[in-house]
């Protein structure tokens, strides 16, 4: 490659990089607030207060924990995804957002395409 084509294509991946850096940052300090703010790990270690709750306070446990998951998720899958992206690889969409699903096998097939895709053919498309 000569070093036009390398500073080209180091001018482009620069706003790729910033934009994916500050995705991952802003998704990893939500998860960060979540557990400082909201005691996501210790309310469900806790079977006395789980009890002690109602039934609608319980659903919004599950929601604010199925949240958090996908949270974590995001974070956990930005990482590969920013690395396809600077190599210049189309990386599968993002998991889709846990609130929006109203089926289980749309979560199935709808959270994460890539990993669904894998799973199901045994390889990436």
């Amino acid at each position: 490659m000569q070093p036009q084509e390398e500073h080209g294509l180091l001018k482009s991946s620069l706003p790729v990089l910033a934009w994916g850096l500050g995705r991952l940052f802003c998704s990893w300090c939500l998860a960060e607030l979540m557990v400082h703010l909201m005691y996501m790990h210790a309310i469900y270690s806790s079977a006395p207060l789980l009890g002690a709750v109602s039934c609608w306070t319980l659903g919004g446990l599950a929601l604010a924990q199925v949240l958090f998951f996908y949270v974590k998720y995001l974070v956990l899958f930005g990482v590969p995804a920013l690395l396809m992206r600077l190599d210049g690889l189309t990386p599968p969409p993002l998991p889709r957002c846990v609130s929006t699903m109203f089926s289980f096998t749309g979560m199935w097939r709808y959270f994460d395409v890539g990993l669904h895709d894998f799973l199901i053919s045994g390889s990436f498309h």
